[in-house]
């Protein structure tokens, strides 16, 4: 595997490999929504554990390469484990496979913060109103 390589990226490693790999049964990946320098992001349904039907959540999953895990890395996962806060996406929980940290997070239906941004007029979002 040639190193740095993100899943799906042409590593040969795919999302439900590195799942089966970590033990973790309770999610399955649907699709890739986005790829990054560190990893890639799934969009993956939230399974029933008796029965192995999909429930209506959906999470994203953040498979990051271990091979390119550093302390900044760490010390993230680890405020980002700890933070609640309406206006970041919530952290439900992190999982090694062989070759990746995955990290679990609430799913983002409208995409990402940056697209947003990029959508809107002028590239800005309006400031919150103070009162």
């Amino acid at each position: 595997r040639p190193r740095g390589m993100a899943p799906g990226a042409g590593d040969g490693l795919e999302p439900a490999s590195a799942l089966a790999q970590a033990g973790v049964t309770r999610y399955r990946c649907i699709r890739m929504i986005g790829v990054g320098s560190y990893g890639t992001v799934y969009a993956a349904e939230v399974v029933d554990p008796a029965t192995g039907a999909p429930t209506d959540d959906t999470v994203a999953i953040k498979f990051l390469n271990l091979d390119k895990a550093t302390r900044h890395m760490e010390r993230e996962i680890i405020n980002h484990s700890s933070l609640y806060h309406p206006h970041v996406i919530g952290f439900r929980e992190v999982f090694l496979s062989r070759h990746y940290v995955c990290l679990v997070l609430d799913f983002a239906p409208c995409g990402t913060l940056l697209a947003h941004i990029r959508a809107q007029a002028g590239g800005r979002l309006p400031e919150a109103g103070r009162g």
